[in-house]
């Protein structure tokens, strides 16, 4: 299934190159720009076809890949909660913050959060990040296929205070979505606030998190979403008043 997610990755993404192509077209008229444009639209209807049925391999393909986590367990370390809060929270604009998570399967088919990687991006804000679509690519088929690894999860923060500055915006909600339809529902969403709120949380599928260590602590057991509170003392710096948004 590693090859059809691949397939489905680089298609959509050709897909996005070919519409930015048609629009180019549009606005510089030349000549066989008529030809051009029916030529696009039929492309981009192969395309749709292709996704569509790549999409729904994926969706009926039994999990067999041994590097899948089994029975939807994670492990996370409340020393590695700590190092993502540490570098999630502190940019020096007040921008939101992504990264991509990783780790080994244990032999029980637990799957241990364990490594951060730092992501670039193509747009950041107090409001909001969007990893680099060709970095982010690059960086999945180069962790599947030649690393042999599974992208757990994906974390960000966002600029507020409070439990309730963690909830998933209706943009995040519609980027598992999309994790989802490519093949990766196994692929968590999780957001941390200023003051050590933490939501983990999937769309897709029901879950289990355990946690390892002290300073941490599971506030929030929902199948699909849980909420862990990371220990005051721990906190060791203070977001600036113009990056915070209360929402208490």
């Amino acid at each position: 299934m590693r090859d059809v997610q691949i397939a489905l990755q680089q298609l959509q993404t050709k897909s996005k190159t070919r519409v930015a192509a048609l629009n180019n077209a549009i606005s510089t008229p030349r000549a066989q720009l008529t030809r051009e444009i029916a030529d696009a639209f039929a492309y981009m209807h192969t395309a749709g076809q292709a996704i569509e049925r790549l999409q729904q391999t994926l969706a009926d393909a039994p999990v067999t890949d041994t590097g899948i986590a089994k029975n939807n367990a994670y492990l996370l370390s409340s020393v590695f909660v700590l190092e993502l809060f540490q570098y999630l929270t502190t940019d020096p604009h007040g921008h939101e913050r992504m990264v991509y998570i990783t780790g080994p399967v244990a032999p029980d088919g637990t799957a241990v959060l364990s490594t951060m990687h730092k992501i670039e991006t193509a747009k950041q804000s107090a409001g909001y990040v969007q990893a680099d679509p060709s970095a982010s690519a690059a960086f999945l088929e180069d962790l599947t296929t030649n690393k042999q690894h599974q992208l757990w999860a994906m974390f960000h923060n966002h600029p507020m205070t409070g439990r309730q500055g963690t909830r998933p915006s209706a943009t995040d909600l519609a980027h598992q979505d999309r994790l989802v339809k490519i093949g990766m529902a196994h692929t968590l969403g999780g957001i941390f606030s200023l003051d050590g709120w933490v939501r983990i949380f999937s769309t897709a599928r029901d879950f289990d998190l355990s946690l390892y260590g002290a300073s941490v602590e599971l506030i929030e057991d929902r199948p699909r979403e849980k909420t862990i509170r990371i220990d005051q003392k721990e906190i060791s710096h203070v977001a600036p008043q113009s990056a915070v948004l209360a929402a208490e």
